[in-house]
Formats: structure tokens, sequence, C-alpha cells
């Protein structure tokens, strides 16, 4: 009979909680089959994305080194991580495109975490906990992403499933070659990443509480881990003191409050975006499996029964789903320091799906099923979003192969980010302040300017390069988590104001027939001074209607247009006149002096809003600036590009 219900439930003889449907028992290698491929065809699909953030750290120092060069560098740079993944990268790079087989690690890794989750499943929390825990590693966002990242929190994520599953297995069995095999893949997690130490603990304080009987083995174990690691001591401290600044910076970007802390753990699972709908979901469902696993509990009690089985296993998957986030919490109470990212929570993902599982399955079975059913496609949901480019790394390898295509042998190609188009650009780049690019756009070159959009609002000038006299020809969208925008710069800028059938209208090199409309937008004039070297011309100007800044700011001496720009500096007096969306209103322009020229005493100023313009009037001290410098006769100032 007993035999019966344990086959019944699924879990063996390590079972601890109270028969499931035989559906579980039936389903469970064939579903964690079809898991482990999905997830590895999920990440595959993702496996070319561009190269991004410290994974270029990553690439060069495995590129561009032997496998004792690999060390060494990781060793004594401001890399805070040890040296396993880099080696294992360094294994990669050595078949392929090395921009994408630096990922391999990751990749296999990431696939393999799906089927030792269900394993450790089947040895905690039963089968089907673990067929649930499982479908949630292989789909999360979080484990997709560094299943597909050339950094070591992949390789850590499955290492801390192994060695959990090892140390079942040798506690069990005993035998000194599992002992071994425990001893081996702990050490592994230790050379992989500093936040491994905390499931490492997580571990061993279970296993001493749980184990009596096999504390001398626990003992043995640990000490010959200890001094296995006890090499890479110098190199952690000497990493430690060469990333002060970097530790400080991090603490500061990443301070530890109450109102990240959730937000952290969100991340891991399900995943981003924390506000989503079905991350939303997601939370609910578990928010009442919680609530009905209690009142099961409570009502077992009352009924003076009790939960089948013993329950360390479930403690054990308890420990090291919370046991990272908890270490992690109190390693940045520390002044300047702090770990509260979500990356470095990986470590508990594998326990922390498997304990969303059991709290799921072990619900009464006709709630159960639909419970399961809402939490894992709320997940899945989220993996399919990670197919959307807009959810992926900058695309830096596809602006670079467009470049390629489209740049002539004579164009100049700029980059704000250098180092990462330089992975997959085949021509030749140079510095964004080299002014001889920008002169050869003015007489007819082209200048491709690549620009990370890091906020939405802040995309390419329509003017670039020294005082803003090249126009934007042309531009192109790639689209990332922080998308790319290609321009295209070439030409002067020109511009002059005309009289078409009694209207007054202006044309310049991004713009024809804008009619110069009282009212069509707000400003002034506020300062005329002329320096040493350049005529400055400064004040403010909004849209005048929604109250934002106004696209473009032209002067103009008589018809002749002498600059441009656009209002980018705050005006917080403006703001508070016109509102909050008002404050980024304050322009300046400059016109450059090489030779004399009649001071521009009829200076004119125009705000541009789409097809519209509006004249800027002067304020009382800016007109007598303009007015003293007339009655001087002659002045020395530049004319503008479009006169030459």
């Amino acid at each position: 009979m007993v035999n019966r219900v344990r086959a019944m439930s699924g879990r063996g003889s390590s079972g601890d909680g109270p028969s499931k449907p035989d559906f579980w028992r039936r389903s469970g290698l064939a579903g964690v089959a079809a898991l482990t491929v999905g997830a590895f065809a999920i990440r595959l699909a993702e496996l070319d994305q561009s190269l991004w953030g410290d994974e270029l750290y990553t690439y060069r120092i495995v590129t561009e080194n032997t496998v004792w060069g690999v060390f060494r560098d990781v060793a004594h740079t401001t890399e805070l991580t040890p040296p396993l993944h880099y080696l294992f990268a360094w294994l990669g790079v050595q078949v392929g495109d090395p921009t994408i087989t630096v990922r391999l690690p990751s990749l296999i890794l990431g696939t393999a975490t799906v089927p030792l989750v269900y394993a450790l499943g089947l040895q905690t929390v039963g089968r089907a906990a673990g067929l649930v825990g499982a479908a949630l590693v292989a789909m999360a966002p979080f484990a997709i992403y560094y299943s597909v990242e050339s950094r070591a929190y992949g390789t850590l994520i499955c290492l801390s499933a192994l060695s959990t599953l090892l140390l079942l297995r040798a506690l069990r069995h005993g035998g000194p070659v599992s002992w071994v095999a425990f001893g081996m893949s702990t050490a592994a997690v230790l050379y992989t990443h500093y936040t491994g130490v905390f499931v490492v603990l997580g571990q061993l304080g279970w296993a001493l509480w749980t184990h009596r009987d096999r504390v001398t083995q626990l003992a043995f174990v640990h000490v010959a881990v200890g001094l296995a690691y006890a090499p890479w001591l110098p190199s952690f401290l000497d990493q430690r003191s060469r990333s002060s600044g970097q530790t400080e910076r991090f603490a500061r970007e990443f301070p530890l409050e109450a109102r990240r802390i959730p937000h952290t753990v969100t991340a891991v699972l399900p995943g981003y975006p924390p506000g989503g709908t079905w991350v939303a979901i997601f939370w609910a469902t578990i928010g009442v499996a919680i609530v009905g696993v209690a009142l099961g509990v409570l009502g077992r009690r009352r009924a003076g029964t009790h939960q089948a089985g013993p329950p360390r296993m479930t403690a054990l998957i308890v420990v090291l789903a919370l046991v990272t986030p908890l270490g992690v919490v109190l390693y940045s109470v520390q002044p300047h320091a702090s770990l509260l990212l979500s990356r470095n929570l990986g470590a508990s993902l594998p326990a922390f799906a498997l304990l969303v599982g059991w709290l799921l399955t072990s619900l009464r079975p006709w709630f159960a099923m639909p419970a399961v059913a809402v939490a894992v496609a709320a997940v899945g949901v989220g993996a399919v979003e990670t197919l959307d480019h807009d959810n992926q790394r900058p695309p830096y390898r596809e602006v670079a192969h467009y470049l390629d295509h489209v740049a002539g042998p004579d164009d100049v190609i700029l980059t704000g980010q250098p180092d990462y188009v330089r992975l997959y650009l085949r021509r030749r780049f140079l510095p964004e302040n080299d002014p001889s690019v920008w002169e050869r756009a003015a007489h007819g070159g082209r200048v491709f300017v690549a620009h990370l959009e890091l906020v939405p609002t802040i995309g390419l000038p329509r003017l670039a390069g020294p005082n803003n006299r090249v126009p934007l020809r042309g531009e192109r969208r790639f689209a990332g988590s922080f998308p790319l925008v290609v321009g295209r710069y070439t030409g002067r800028l020109e511009g002059r104001l005309r009289r078409r059938n009694g209207q007054l209208v202006i044309d310049w090199s991004l713009g024809h027939d804008i009619q110069v409309t009282p009212k069509a937008t707000r400003g002034a004039v506020d300062s005329v001074s002329m320096s040493a070297a350049v005529l400055n011309i400064a004040g403010w100007a909004t849209d005048g209607v929604g109250q934002a800044g106004a696209e473009a700011v032209l002067a103009f001496s008589g018809r002749r247009l002498l600059a441009a720009g656009w209002p980018t500096a705050p005006r917080p007096d403006v703001a508070k006149a016109y509102g909050s969306r008002a404050i980024l209103s304050g322009y300046a322009l400059t016109v450059p002096i090489t030779r004399s020229h009649d001071l521009p005493s009829r200076l004119r100023v125009f705000a541009l809003v789409r097809s519209r313009a509006s004249e800027l009037e002067p304020t009382p001290r800016a007109h007598d600036a303009i007015r003293r410098g007339a009655s001087k006769g002659r002045m020395t100032t530049r004319p503008s590009i479009a006169s030459r």
C-alpha cells in the first residue's frame, strides 16, 4: 500500500508532500526532454546578438591570451570574478566566429540547467514540482538572457544546481566517488563567481542540520575545497584593491534600499519588465498558492493529520532559494559596497524555481493544474518577448553590416562607442572630435554617425560638427533594448529669409517655405555679446502650444543665416511660467569670427516648430547690446557659412 501511494505521488522515498496525480509520473521524462529542446532552441535563436556591456571584457581577455594569459589577466585586472568561466570561454572561441562562440559555454550550461533542475526536483520536492521548476528555468527571461551572455552567471546557475544534486547523492550513497564529485562541483561554484559562496554555505548549513551522521565527511570535503581555493585568494585580494573605485561607484548606482529589493528579486523570476501584466499575473498566482498551502497546513493540523514524508528536502529548497538574496542584502549593508543586482542572485534560481513549483503542485489537484498553467504561461509570454528585437542587446552587428554596405571608400564613420562597433566593422573609423572629418563633410563628403539611444528622447542632432554647420540628411533606426540610430551628415548649413506672395518665409538646409507667423512660438533673445572669437546669442524658445522646447532656433543677419541650433539648456524660470515641459528651452548660438563685416544690427532670431516659425524679440538688455554694437560701425564677425 505504501509503495502504491509513493508511485502515485511520483516522489519515491524522498517525497515530502501529498499524493499527486499519476499524470506527473507519466509525463516527467518526456516533458523535461521537450523543455530542454525548447530551451536550447530559444537560446540558440538569440545567440548571435551583438556583444554588449561587460561581455567586451570577456571577449578581449579570451581572444588576446593563451590559457595562462587568461588566468593572469583575470587575476590582475579590475575584473571581480574568478577565472573558471573565462577558461570555458577561451575554449569556446577556438571554434567559429569568436563574437558568437565566446557564448558557447553559457549556451550549453544554460540549457543543461533545465534537466538538472528536474533531477534536483525528483530528489527534493517531487516529480511534479520538478517538472514545473524545469519549465520555469527553461522559459524565464532571466535564465535565457544569461544563457546567451558571455559572463559567468549562466555557468554559476548550472553549477549551483549540479553541486546540490551531487551533495544529495553523496549524503545518500556516501561513497568516495560521490564525495569527490561533490567537492569538485563545490570548488567549481566558488571558482565561477564570488556570490556562489552563499549557496555553498546554505548547502553546508542544511547538511549539518539534517545529516549529523555525515559531519566527518562534510568537514573533510569542505576543508579540501578550501585548500583548493586558497591559491586564488591573493588574486581575489588584488582584484579587490584594483577595483575599489568601481565598487564604490556600483554602490552609489545600486544602493541598498527597501524598494529596490523586491524589484531585484522579481527580475530573476519571472523576469522583466517588473511592471508587466504577465509578471503581475505570475505573482498573483504565487500569492494565491501561498495562501492555499498555508490554509491546507492549518486544516491538517486542526484535523490531527500531518503531511506525509520528511520535510527536510523541501527545507533544502527553501534555504537555497533564500540564502543568496539574504547574503547579498547582508553584504550590501556595509558602507561603499553593494551586490544588489538581479544577476548576483542567479545561484538561487534553480531552488527558487523548484520552490515555486512545490507551492503550485501542493495545492489540491482541481486547483493545482490551472495554477500551474497560468504561472507557466505567464513566464512563457516573457520568453517569447525575449525574441523581440526591442528587448535584445543593442544591434551593433547589424549597424556594422549596414555601414559596410552603404558607406563608400571616401566616407567617414564615427561612433561614440567604437569598441563595440570595431568587433564587426570591416572599415576604418575616426574619433568623433576630428575636425577634418566635418570639414570634408561641409565640402560634399559624407559622415555616418552611429548613436546609441540611451535616453529615448535624445536622438541624433539635426546639425553636427564644429559650430553646427553640417546638416543631417537621413537616418536609419535599428531596434534593441537601447536602439542604435545611424545618421548621414553632408553639405553646408545654408539659409535665407525670403518673401513669397507677401508672406515672410524661411528656407534652410533642413526645411523650406517655413512660414513666419506671430505667436506660433514663445521665447526671447536674452543676450547678445561679442568676445574676441565669437558672437554669442542666447535666450529661450518654446513651441507655444504644449510649451516644450522649440524644434530649432535660427539667427539671421538681415536675410542671411548666421547660426542655427535648438534649445537644450535648463531654464527653471521658463518652466515656472509655462510648465515643467518647458524646462529645456534655453538655447545658445555662436558665430565664429574670422574677418570684418557689418555688425548684425538687423539681427533677427526665429524659433521653429514644424512648418511654422515666430520671431523672438530681444529683451531690453539684448536690444541695447545690438544698438551699442551698431554705433561702433564695424565689428569683426564671421559671415554665415552660406555666404562664403
